[in-house]
C-alpha cells in the first residue's frame, strides 16, 4: 500500500507502542494505523474528534471497528462496552479449579479454561472469557487470533495432516481444552449431524445397552445418538446411530456393528423381534 508516496508495511507487521496502538513510519513521522485507516475510509472527522476503537481493542484496526468520535462519546462507549461484556469486568480474577495459564506471546496469556489476559508494558489486564461477536463465528483476540487455536496449540498436541480443531459439544464459544480435539472433516461432520435427543424420532430417543462382542458387562446409553457419539470418541471409529438402532431392534438380522452388540433398554417393554436383550443375564436391566 502507498500513502503519500511512501511504502507502508502490512498493519500486522506494524510496531506496537506502550498504549497498544500499531504505528508505521511515513517519511520521518510516526502515524497510527488506526488513524490512517479511518482517514482513508471514513474521511476527515469533525473538529476535536479522534479515532475511537468501538470494541475497545486498540489493536483491532478493521475499518468497521473505527469511527471519529468526541472524547465524551469515547468515554461513554467504554462504559457501555464494559456493561455489554460483564465477563471482562465481573469475572473472577482467581484461578478456576484445574485452570492452567501459559504465555502465548509478549502481550497475551491463555488459560486451559479458554480465558485470556492481556499483558501490557505498564499494566496487566483483567482475566476474561472472549465470546464471538454477532458477526463472528469464533471468539477472536488481538484482532486476528482465534481463541480455540491458541488454547489447542498451547495445551494439546500438534494437529495431524487433514485435521482441524473440533468443538466436541458443538458450542463454538466453549474453548475449554477439554472441549477441543483434533479431528478430520468427516468426524466433525458426523459430530454435527448428531442432533439433540429431543430432535430425534422415538426410536432414536430410546435408551439402549451395548457391549463389545463376547464381553460380559453391558453399558447403558441414553440413546443411539449418545452411543454413537461416545463410542466414536472412545475408539476413533465412526459409529452410525442408524445402524446401532437396527442392531438394538434386531432389524434385518443385524447382530452387531463395529464389534459391538446393542439391545433395547425398556424395563416395561418386551424385546423387539430378535434383539439381543435376551443375552442380558437375568436380573440385569
Amino acid at each position: 500500500m502507498r500513502i503519500m508516496g511512501s511504502v507502508i508495511r502490512p498493519a500486522t507487521m506494524a510496531a506496537i507502542d506502550e498504549k497498544g496502538y500499531r504505528n508505521v513510519s511515513i517519511g520521518s513521522k510516526r502515524k497510527g494505523v488506526h488513524q490512517l485507516v479511518c482517514l482513508a475510509f471514513h474521511g476527515l472527522g469533525a473538529v476535536g474528534d479522534t479515532v475511537d476503537h468501538i470494541d475497545n481493542d486498540t489493536s483491532n484496526n478493521v475499518v468497521s471497528n473505527l469511527r471519529w468520535a468526541s472524547k465524551s462519546l469515547q468515554v461513554k462507549n467504554r462504559k457501555s462496552w464494559s456493561n455489554r461484556t460483564p465477563a471482562q469486568t465481573q469475572e473472577t480474577q482467581d484461578d478456576l479449579p484445574g485452570e492452567e495459564w501459559k504465555v502465548s506471546n509478549d502481550r497475551l496469556k491463555v488459560s486451559s479454561m479458554g480465558r485470556v489476559q492481556r499483558l501490557n508494558k505498564r499494566s496487566i489486564g483483567k482475566r476474561f472469557t472472549p465470546y464471538p461477536s454477532p458477526t463472528q463465528t469464533y471468539a477472536i483476540v488481538q484482532s486476528n487470533k482465534y481463541v480455540h487455536h491458541l488454547v489447542f496449540s498451547l495445551f494439546c498436541r500438534a494437529l495431524k495432516p487433514g485435521e482441524t480443531i473440533d468443538h466436541i459439544n458443538g458450542k463454538r464459544s466453549d474453548n475449554r481444552v477439554s472441549n477441543l480435539r483434533g479431528a478430520t472433516k468427516s468426524l466433525q461432520s458426523f459430530n454435527r449431524s448428531l442432533k439433540p435427543t429431543k430432535d430425534r424420532s422415538n426410536t432414536m430417543k430410546s435408551p439402549i445397552k451395548g457391549r463389545k462382542v463376547g464381553a460380559m458387562m453391558w453399558e447403558r446409553f441414553e440413546s443411539c445418538n449418545d452411543a454413537a457419539r461416545r463410542l466414536t470418541e472412545l475408539t476413533g471409529v465412526l459409529f452410525d446411530p442408524g445402524r446401532i438402532s437396527a442392531v438394538s431392534r434386531g432389524g434385518k438380522g443385524a447382530k452387531s456393528t463395529r464389534g459391538w452388540e446393542f439391545c433395547t433398554d425398556h424395563p416395561h417393554r418386551p424385546p423387539h423381534r430378535s434383539g439381543c436383550l435376551g443375552l442380558i443375564p437375568s436380573g440385569v436391566r
